[in-house]
């Protein structure tokens, strides 16, 4: 009975520390994406940069305070809209998904530089060409209500794709924008661990939730 009491013990021992260590690794690699830059569209043949698509740009950083100390730079594209006077006069500002960046919001920006004078787009932390790590989202709102207080006067449409359009939707829960796009856009952070790791106790474990179906309207 004693043996079959310690052996019980050590299987559950072994299993408490394999969740740990697996958890560990998941956060360490939604932090740490793999970065998508130039040398990653160089290799797959895809514009590089929005000259590439045709669209004249400004490309610039964005300072932002670090955790724990020091800065991080954000990398944005400042686009000219195409559309002259027929385009609404308009910003629209665009937010990657996680492990993306700049570069994949550019191969399906259309039809936006035909309906709006201006566009931004910015890596995320952790992403691209911007300072890291990723904080998956977690007062990532900060960083963008930065980006819009540089940008001047809107209005602003904001576009968010899977983890932006988290960022995007808790932003303007808070602060008046001209319009909300969302593209692939998760309800939660639980609800998307356990579509993608359906075997591991996500909704159990997660202590970060973003409820994005929380800040929509209605």
């Amino acid at each position: 009975m004693a043996d079959a009491a310690g052996l019980l013990i050590l299987l559950a021992v072994a299993a408490a520390s394999l969740v740990a260590l697996l958890t560990i690794a998941l956060v360490r690699g939604m932090r740490h994406p793999h970065r998508r830059t130039v040398a990653y569209a160089v290799a797959r043949n895809l514009p590089c940069d929005p000259e590439e698509r045709g669209l004249m740009y400004e490309a610039w950083t964005l300072r932002r305070s670090g955790r724990g100390g020091g800065d991080v730079t954000l990398a944005v594209w400042e686009v000219q809209g195409r559309g002259g006077a027929d385009a609404a006069p308009l910003t629209a500002v665009f937010l990657h998904g996680w492990g993306q960046s700049c570069l994949d919001t550019l191969r399906t920006i259309e039809p936006w530089p035909d309906l709006v004078a201006r566009m931004v787009l910015y890596d995320l932390r952790g992403h691209g060409e911007s300072g890291g790590p990723s904080r998956v989202g977690i007062g990532e709102e900060d960083d963008l209500a930065a980006l819009l207080d540089e940008l001047g006067p809107g209005p602003f449409v904001l576009v968010g794709r899977s983890l932006g359009g988290g960022i995007a939707s808790w932003l303007a829960s808070e602060r008046e924008c001209g319009a909300l796009v969302l593209e692939s856009t998760f309800t939660s952070v639980p609800d998307m661990g356990a579509s993608i790791y359906p075997a591991f106790p996500v909704r159990l474990l997660a202590r970060i939730h973003y409820d994005t179906r929380s800040r929509l309207p209605g």
